[in-house]
């Protein structure tokens, strides 16, 4: 509490005309405080924007993939629709990639199917990444 108050009282405008100026180094030192007390905990408020674009990049690789296999599993699924045999099959397949869906859009990432194409972005944040993956195409 004491931080608190030092800190406080260094950010009133002087009131007394002698009054000393205000010192940086009490901030500095509050600040050096702080960051020592937050690493203890495993805090760095420090990130780089190399670091926030690396794991921004990673999280979209890893959307990315998870969004290709689901679309395989789909691909594999819809391919023998016609055929009575393997409904049994087809059936638990298409409704693991519709819960995966689900469970995936509370989290920040949207899902669509487009036939045998799926798309996905991320809504939360306002943060947009958009891939297409067809089957199709990338064979």
């Amino acid at each position: 509490m004491n931080l608190v108050y030092h800190g406080n009282r260094q950010l009133q405008p002087v009131s007394t005309p002698d009054g000393g100026a205000r010192s940086p180094a009490v901030f500095g030192a509050m600040v050096s405080y702080m960051r020592e007390v937050l690493d203890v905990f495993g805090i760095n408020l420090l990130h780089s924007e190399a670091d926030a674009a690396s794991s921004h990049g990673n999280f979209q690789g890893v959307v990315e993939q998870l969004t290709r296999f689901r679309s395989d599993v789909r691909a594999v699924a819809l391919a023998h629709r016609s055929d009575p045999t393997t409904a049994s099959l087809r059936n638990p397949l298409l409704k693991a990639c519709d819960t995966l869906r689900d469970d995936l859009a509370p989290l920040g990432v949207l899902i669509k199917d487009r036939g045998v194409a799926s798309t996905w972005e991320i809504t939360e944040g306002k943060q947009r990444g958009q891939r297409v993956c067809d089957e199709e195409t990338s064979s």
